[in-house]
């Protein structure tokens, strides 16, 4: 397994481009959420305190210090035939676009799907969506 630190080093910008239905706005989450008929799951990637604070309504939280495919499927706990889409966010986009680029390296389970928040969760707020405190 590649630790996060060496993917960052060897990424290059064209390693790290995604298709435009895997990088979401705060309106087309909101829309996922409410409309999706598999599980989504907002994964917080920001340190402890940050989450702390703050953080979009359901989330789940794994600092991206620690963040790995296996912390993220042991932290999800789906049953073999469940489905589920997480979807990375952090403040402003950098930290969750890296966490996002980590997990779809790194995942090879078809019932998991990764997205990312694009400019995270300050967009959200900015929109006026639901977070928790």
């Amino acid at each position: 397994m590649k630790s996060l630190l060496s993917l960052f080093k060897n990424q290059t910008s064209e390693s790290t481009k995604s298709s435009t239905e895997e990088q979401l706005s705060a309106e087309s989450l909101k829309n996922l959420i409410e409309n999706s008929k598999i599980k989504v799951i907002p994964l917080d990637v920001r340190s402890y305190a940050e989450y702390n604070g703050y953080h979009i309504e359901g989330a789940l939280h794994i600092h991206i210090v620690d963040l790995s495919i296996e912390s993220l499927q042991a932290a999800l706990n789906l049953q073999p035939q469940e489905k589920a889409i997480v979807v990375t966010y952090c403040n402003a986009g950098g930290r969750g676009g890296r966490s996002f680029s980590l997990l779809k390296e790194q995942n090879n389970n078809s019932n998991i799907q990764i997205k990312n928040l694009t400019h995270g969760i300050n967009e959200w707020i900015n929109k006026g969506y639901p977070i928790n405190n």
